[in-house]
């Protein structure tokens, strides 16, 4: 019986991975727009000409890099890749999201089926309980069955491991909201964070996959309110700039975190709303227009 079961489970595993490999995109998208919650709510894909945006919140970029290698093997005419790059970006804040028992659920089942060998090993040497635990989960049996007849071509939306641009006209900006994110992205219990090692690694990992297939890699650094940003630990701010120096080359960085927009153009503390997002995804496509 355990045979039998573990039999149909493989050729089940085998056809979700075979239908990974077939994702498919328009064929005018030529931009993908990842990161977390702050490019996901920052950059309008019906605004930014030819691109898709499939951030998620708190996305490290270990799932990113997952994502972009998997949408970029499976669709040729992907030439730009579009990043969120923001000061928290290398904070030790994202070593929970990959490794904590407690986003086993969420991020475990989201991003399994399409992290490679060397992300699963990673994953496992912190929380091998957690990732078997997140196992079933992730197999997503309705998906795979609907999309059976169409086995040659299936659309990136069905899949959860792929995100979307958040539209909110809503806006909760102030003081508190502010203190909020400073202390969740800088802060381990009153006590300043380190950077995160995973998160460099995998940022160098994207930037030598994008090389590699011969696409332009831009990191975006979203508007940030001045409030906000006063209250950034220096040394996040340094390590920002010193690690786009060892990039190089290699990157383009669009650094808008000083973009001055009206206090309704922000949706909370250090992310902005639908108003925010408009004037930045023109701008970003009036950039890439002239770049390219």
């Amino acid at each position: 019986m355990f045979s039998l079961i573990a039999i149909v489970v493989g050729v089940y595993v085998l056809i979700y991975k075979y239908q990974i490999s077939k994702i498919k995109i328009n064929k005018n998208i030529h931009i993908l727009v990842c990161g977390d919650s702050h490019t996901q709510s920052a950059i309008n894909d019906k605004v930014l000409n030819r691109s898709i945006n499939v951030s998620q919140s708190s996305e490290p970029y270990l799932a990113s890099y997952n994502v972009i290698r998997t949408l970029t093997n499976n669709n040729p005419q992907i030439k730009t890749i579009v990043l969120g790059y923001s000061f928290h970006s290398l904070s030790n804040f994202y070593d929970d999201v990959v490794y904590k028992e407690k986003y086993k659920v969420d991020f475990y089942a989201r991003y399994l089926p399409i992290l490679d060998f060397e992300s699963i090993k990673k994953i496992s040497n912190h929380n091998f309980r957690g990732l078997i635990k997140s196992f079933p989960k992730s197999l997503n049996t309705w998906i795979t069955l609907k999309n059976l007849p169409n086995i040659n071509e299936i659309d990136y939306k069905n899949f959860i491991f792929f995100g979307n641009y958040y539209l909110s006209k809503t806006s909760d900006f102030n003081e508190k909201t502010i203190k909020s994110s400073i202390q969740r992205h800088y802060f381990e219990l009153n006590r300043l964070a380190n950077f995160s090692i995973i998160q460099e690694k995998y940022l160098e990992k994207i930037v030598k996959l994008c090389a590699k297939k011969n696409v332009k890699l831009y990191l975006i650094n979203t508007p940030i309110s001045n409030d906000y940003f006063k209250k950034i630990p220096k040394k996040f701010i340094i390590k920002y700039y010193n690690t786009i120096q060892e990039i190089g080359d290699k990157a383009i960085l669009i650094d808008f975190h000083d973009l001055k927009l009206k206090n309704y153009c922000y949706g909370d503390g250090d992310h902005i709303n639908a108003y925010g997002a408009k004037i930045l995804s023109l701008k970003l496509d009036s950039i890439y227009s002239k770049l390219n």
